[in-house]
């Protein structure tokens, strides 16, 4: 049989150690409110929004070029269908870093209790850094191929395979650069 002096250390030694629990929890709570609060810097919203605005530019201008080049036009309809991937990716980045955003506000007000929604906001800050990565690789390819039709672009041949309305092959150029310009703002300048 256990005493009532052990009974009552045995249970002081659970009280303490479920206390453990919880302040470990808090500080990694804290931790990844910490990190996803960082996030939420006013001007990384604005980059964002901007970037937003960019990608539904770039979806309807890529949708627009698509529907009127030439099927032979080749280059121009691969320029357009990199220009709809780009925006649909844009709007993809936008929505999910402001998801993160909401998540983190609402675990903030609750607390530990909202630990809930802190794992939530980690894990869509995960998709945030993958969509990230998708985005930046589509921009550059973007950009490459841009560049890369810089030296034989054909304007006003609508039979030749390199056939790219300047218009075009201009919001290309000036979606693709916006884009890189925006990555080194993120990165460099509004930590």
């Amino acid at each position: 049989m256990i005493s009532q002096g052990d009974h009552l250390r045995l249970v002081e030694q659970e009280r303490l150690r479920l206390e453990r629990k919880k302040r470990t929890q808090e500080e990694m709570l804290k931790d990844f409110v910490m990190i996803l609060e960082n996030m939420m810097k006013p001007r990384q919203a604005l980059t964002a929004m901007m970037c937003a605005l960019a990608g539904i530019v770039s979806i309807a201008v890529g949708s627009f070029y698509l529907v009127q080049n030439p099927e032979n036009a080749q280059k121009a309809n691969e320029l357009a269908a990199i220009l709809i991937a780009h925006g649909l990716a844009q709007i993809l980045l936008t929505t999910t870093y402001f998801v993160t955003c909401v998540q983190t506000s609402i675990a903030v007000t609750r607390g530990v209790e909202g630990a809930f929604q802190i794992v939530v906001g980690v894990i869509i800050a995960g998709v945030y850094v993958l969509l990230a990565a998708i985005s930046l690789i589509i921009g550059f390819y973007g950009f490459y191929k841009a560049i890369a039709l810089c030296s034989n672009v054909d304007y006003f041949n609508t039979e030749s395979p390199t056939y790219v309305p300047q218009p075009e092959f201009c919001a290309a150029l000036t979606v693709f650069v916006f884009h890189i310009i925006t990555i080194l703002v993120k990165c460099c300048c509004w930590k």
